[in-house]
C-alpha cells in the first residue's frame, strides 16, 4: 500500500513523472532519459550494491532474479575497476 513516487498522499502516475523527470533533465542541461533506462540503472545500482534479490525481484515486479538480471542489468563498471577486480582473483 505504499508507493515510492507519491506527492500529498497521492500516487503520481508514469506520464507525472516522466513529465518530472524531463524538466530536471532540461533545467541541469542533460539528456532527458526514458522510464525504461530509469528502471535499468535502478535496478544496476541495486544489484551492485548487493541488495538482496528477492527485494529486487519485488521491486521491479519480476517473479525471478533471472529476468532482472537478463533484461535491466548493464554492467557499469569502468575498464580499469573491472581489470582490477579479475587481478585480484587471478592473483589470489
Amino acid at each position: 500500500t505504499e508507493y515510492v513516487f507519491e506527492k500529498d498522499g497521492n500516487v503520481l502516475t508514469k506520464h507525472m513523472l516522466e513529465n518530472s523527470i524531463n524538466r530536471a533533465c532540461d533545467k541541469i542541461g542533460i539528456p532527458r532519459r526514458s522510464m525504461h533506462v530509469l528502471r535499468k540503472t535502478y535496478a544496476t545500482r541495486l544489484l551492485n550494491a548487493k541488495v538482496d534479490e528477492a527485494i529486487i525481484t519485488r521491486q521491479l515486479g519480476h517473479t525471478d532474479i533471472a529476468t532482472t538480471k537478463a533484461y535491466y542489468y548493464y554492467n557499469d563498471k569502468s575498464l580499469d575497476y573491472i581489470a582490477e577486480s579479475v587481478g585480484n582473483v587471478i592473483n589470489y
